[in-house]
């Protein structure tokens, strides 16, 4: 799905979010603070574009999706792509939210992330 460079700009968000989110809300899942800049909305918004991407691409991948939902799925993407690839300031009306929840305390899994 990327290219090389691609894949790699990408792994700089995702060690940045591993680092800065996943590891300490895993330490401590409900810190008073984390660390948020520029690599958490790109880190954001490549996981998103990376999803929608795989599904527009899927011969039946929305197909649910009326053609309202359809034509913003697409904007989206091109939204998206668009910053990532440095071509845009912000992902526009196509908005990134984090919401820390804690982590479960039990389930059927064993090691549940």
């Amino acid at each position: 799905m990327l290219c090389a460079s691609c894949e790699q700009l990408f792994s700089g968000y995702e060690k940045s979010f591993s680092e800065k989110v996943f590891d300490p809300i895993h330490r401590d899942p409900l810190p008073e603070t984390l660390e948020y800049r520029e690599w958490a909305i790109r880190f954001a918004v490549s996981v998103s574009w990376r999803v929608l991407t795989y599904h527009l691409m899927q011969l039946q991948g929305l197909r649910n999706f009326n053609e309202n939902q359809m034509e913003w799925a697409i904007s989206a993407e091109s939204a998206w792509r668009k910053f990532l690839l440095g071509k845009a300031e912000h992902p526009g009306e196509h908005e990134q939210h984090l919401l820390v929840m804690g982590l479960i305390e039990s389930g059927s899994t064993d090691g549940l992330s």
